[in-house]
């Protein structure tokens, strides 16, 4: 990977890296929007918006948590190192940050099991068509908090402020 100069890092932690953020966070905004709710609470508009904002989430987080340095060993269920195959592949390290602690990640049951299904679900969501499946979309979205939190943590602490 190269490393970038100050400025490139100031400006991809400023402009690119928020808008992932953003991405993830849509599908959950989406389906809380009040005006977009029937009277029962539930999203009341076109399925297939709703549904290209879940794949959009679902391919943020996976960058992201490869950002974090988290990726599946699916033959064994855990999670493993993401290996940055590329020149100008980024991580959280590189720009000033640390990676995610995989061993406090695979020791805490609930959190491996939620992140391997996340991962395995947005892995097939971005790199093929698959059958359709009922999607557990609340499970999701307690995985979207989840990789926020962990970007939260490893964030840098030079000042640079999380995207609200």
């Amino acid at each position: 990977m190269r490393r970038l100069s100050d400025d490139e890092r100031t400006e991809f932690r400023k402009k690119h890296l928020p808008y992932v953020i953003y991405v993830m966070r849509g599908h959950k905004r989406l389906c809380n929007c009040k005006r977009m709710q029937d009277d029962k609470g539930g999203y009341n508009d076109d399925p297939c918006i709703l549904e290209a904002s879940f794949v959009g989430s679902l391919a943020a987080g996976r960058m992201l948590l490869h950002f974090l340095g988290v990726d599946v060993d699916g033959g064994q269920d855990r999670l493993k190192r993401h290996v940055w195959r590329f020149e100008d592949d980024l991580n959280m390290e590189g720009l000033g940050g640390s990676l995610a602690d995989l061993d406090r990640l695979n020791a805490e049951e609930s959190t491996r099991a939620l992140l391997v299904g996340f991962l395995k679900m947005a892995s097939k969501a971005a790199a093929h068509m698959t059958i359709p499946v009922s999607r557990p979309w609340r499970d999701t979205w307690e995985a979207f908090d989840m990789i926020e939190a962990l970007l939260r943590e490893c964030w840098w602490k030079d000042g640079v402020a999380f995207p609200p």
